[in-house]
């Protein structure tokens, strides 16, 4: 029994120390105006599944009559430290895509045999800790202090005032009769999937009234085939290579002079609204704005923003998604079109009383998941399959261009709002996209 216990503290600790660090490191690197790291959830959640890992150690360990803790300890934190490892170099530098050939598997294979020999150190060096009944053997005792401190940085958490924005910077009146600027962001939109591009499967009558009422590009030229870098060029006017948010941990540069800041100087007031992590604060993407309002998703296992970067939750999402749910919440994934214009509509109620203004709008409603609408749980999420047989396809095409047809119709309804409090003819309205979407024209997704 002794083994045992032992196993379930050393994993618990382990977890907890593992968690700690990513939580840390990754705060470290990126963070949003007032955000704290993860600490809490990393403490509770890396805790939990080390020390059901340390329960196989420590079993392991009284099977042949050693201690549990060494092994436990050692032996998860080596494996949960790699995991992380792993996931972050693969997501953060490669973009999920590793190089093909023997080289990234020489090289994961190197990392493994280094770990291990860190490994057999840290288990030599705590031999016989169990058996001089040091307190954090005990797993009890180990789990309490793990719990208190998550509680207590929860609540200290919680006592820190919410950040504020710095005060926006003394700006010029604006040039007289400057007209207002809407600028529309659909993530993953196609253009030959609009009725105003010729399309015939959907029609999209708002977005085409847009279209006549003004100008239709014929040809437009994604910067990038994910969001942050695209809408970082989108914001800035430079190409990737210069702005430099390329990879998964990348931020956007203060250095890079935005359309916000750039408008400030002109005495627009300036204001944001999105709906991806990957503009969202944590990655800089605020700066310019005098407002900047990030709509986060309904975070599974009562995480937030912080603590869905963590590898942990990827990989329990994961498991989630593709094994136990048998029902798709958009709510998880991004805010639907409907929240994101009556988000916009309230600020509208206040904030257009000071013009000429700045509005960036994002939706994210042509991205995956694919969702039936009306909603009724029904959705194909690609984190629970990455790469769906070809055969789904016609499918995805299907429920894709019903999520254009729903935004269209959110969208409209902005452009009633605009026309109702008399905006939309005092005011440069542009929709474009981020990037487009793939359904086995070239072979892929």
């Amino acid at each position: 029994m002794r083994a045992l216990g032992g196993g379930i503290a050393g994993g618990l600790l382990a977890g907890a120390a593992v968690g700690t660090a990513e939580a840390l490191g990754g705060w470290l690197h990126a963070h949003g105006i007032g955000e704290l790291p993860a600490l809490a959830w990393a403490l509770v959640a890396y805790g939990a599944v080390g020390g059901a890992l340390g329960l196989g150690a420590g079993l392991a360990a009284a099977l042949v009559g050693g201690e549990g803790f060494p092994v436990a300890f050692a032996g998860v934190g080596t494996a949960l430290g790699l995991a992380f490892a792993r996931f972050r170099i693969v997501r953060d530098v490669f973009l999920e895509r590793l190089p093909q050939g023997p080289g990234p598997l020489l090289v994961q294979a190197g990392a493994a045999v280094i770990a291990g020999g860190l490994a057999v150190v840290v288990w030599r060096a705590l031999g016989g800790a169990e058996t001089r009944g040091r307190v954090f053997t005990r797993p009890g005792r180990t789990g309490v202090g793990v719990l208190l401190l998550a509680v207590v940085w929860g609540g200290a958490s919680r006592l820190v005032p919410v950040a504020q924005y710095p005060p926006p910077p003394a700006r010029p009146a604006a040039p007289a009769g400057a007209p207002n600027v809407v600028l529309i962001v659909v993530d993953t939109l196609r253009a030959d999937h609009l009725s105003c591009y010729g399309y015939t499967g959907i029609r999209t009558p708002h977005i085409d009234r847009l279209a006549g009422d003004g100008l239709r590009y014929a040809n437009t030229f994604s910067q990038a085939s994910w969001t942050r870098p695209s809408i970082a060029t989108i914001l800035s006017g430079l190409y990737p290579s210069s702005h430099g948010a390329i990879h998964k941990a990348d931020i956007l540069p203060d250095r890079v002079d935005t359309l916000a800041e750039n408008l400030q100087r002109f005495g627009y007031r300036t204001v944001g609204f999105a709906d991806n992590a990957n503009i969202s604060p944590a990655f800089n993407f605020q700066q310019g704005f005098d407002e900047y309002r990030y709509l986060a998703p309904t975070f599974f296992f009562l995480a937030n923003e912080p603590a869905a970067q963590l590898a942990l939750y990827s990989g329990l999402r994961l498991i989630r998604e593709r094994f136990l749910s048998h029902r798709v919440d958009v709510h998880h994934y991004y805010q639907p079109a409907e929240v994101v214009t009556a988000e916009v509509t309230a600020w509208l109620a206040h904030g257009a009383e000071r013009q000429p203004f700045f509005l960036f709008i994002h939706y994210m409603d042509a991205h995956d998941p694919y969702m039936v609408h009306p909603f009724n749980g029904e959705g194909y999420a690609r984190v629970a399959n990455p790469n769906p047989p070809p055969a789904v396809a016609e499918r995805y095409r299907q429920l894709y261009d019903g999520g254009i047809a729903y935004l269209d119709e959110h969208v409209g309804a902005l452009f009633d709002t605009l026309r109702a409090r008399n905006l939309y003819d005092r005011s440069l309205v542009a929709l474009t996209a981020d990037h487009g979407e793939e359904f086995q024209e070239h072979g892929g997704w």
